[in-house]
């Protein structure tokens, strides 16, 4: 048995908040790939409802697993706020609507985006679970070519995940360098030995060796949490990190 001592919390992970104008569906789980709560995003896969994993993109999130009523759990004993989902049969999906989920790192606001993390978990953040704050990390500092510069570089929160394509213009230590996007698009030329920042991404390449027309570096964003689309935080969250959402709405 739970005492409250000061206050309740605000919501329950998985709880649907505003019940008549919400969309809920019925879709079937996967019990080899179970979630471990309710309040989660999840995918479709081999018609089946399973959570988001690592390394999805934001275009396989189908909707959030909610808790049915009257059921709570796989059993019965369950206390409401730890309760745990089945692992097979029908499972309720938000597809639209309202619901209350754990946040497991930042701080949600009204109108606040939502993430789901997708790689480099640590800690709270696990694989899965909501986010209020976006994170991308850069890697890739390895230089293809004749010179042995090396790059140093990190990105904001609105870099554009994947390899990007930097190639030096001339043999110079303080060569222009071409910069594409990961989608292709050419941004303005950077130089060697001058801090650049375009599209999310800041880098200094550092000259050595000879460093030659066509020498390259290819630096890859992540990004280890997804935005859900058209989602966004209704509410600051509680003392337990419970805040409110509204998805498709």
């Amino acid at each position: 048995m739970t005492a409250f001592l000061y206050r309740m919390p605000s919501g329950i992970a998985g709880d649907v908040t505003r019940q008549s104008i919400s969309t809920i569906e019925a879709q079937v789980l996967d019990s080899s790939n179970a979630f471990g709560a309710f309040g989660l995003f999840g995918k479709i896969a081999s018609s089946k409802f399973i959570p988001v994993g690592s390394g999805d993109l934001a275009t396989a999130i189908y909707g959030l697993l909610v808790r049915p009523y009257p059921s709570q759990g796989a059993n019965a004993s369950d206390p409401l706020g730890t309760s745990v989902p089945k692992t097979s049969g029908l499972a309720d999906v938000l597809r639209r609507g309202y619901a209350s989920v754990k946040c497991n790192n930042g701080t949600p606001a009204l109108n606040g985006k939502v993430y789901v993390r997708v790689g480099n978990a640590s800690g709270v953040k696990v694989v899965g679970g909501i986010e209020a704050t976006p994170e991308l990390t850069v890697a890739g500092g390895v230089i293809t070519g004749t010179g042995t510069g090396t790059i140093a570089g990190t990105v904001s929160v609105d870099a554009i995940p994947g390899t990007w394509s930097l190639v030096l213009q001339t043999t110079s230590g303080t060569s222009k360098v071409t910069v594409n996007d990961p989608n292709g698009l050419r941004h303005p030329d950077a130089t060697v030995g001058t801090a650049y920042t375009s599209g999310g991404l800041t880098f200094t390449i550092t000259a050595g060796g000879t460093m030659t027309a066509a020498d390259s570096f290819a630096p890859v964003v992540t990004a280890n949490t997804i935005e859900v689309a058209r989602c966004r935080f209704m509410s600051a969250a509680d003392a337990s990190g419970n805040a409110e959402i509204a998805y498709n709405i």
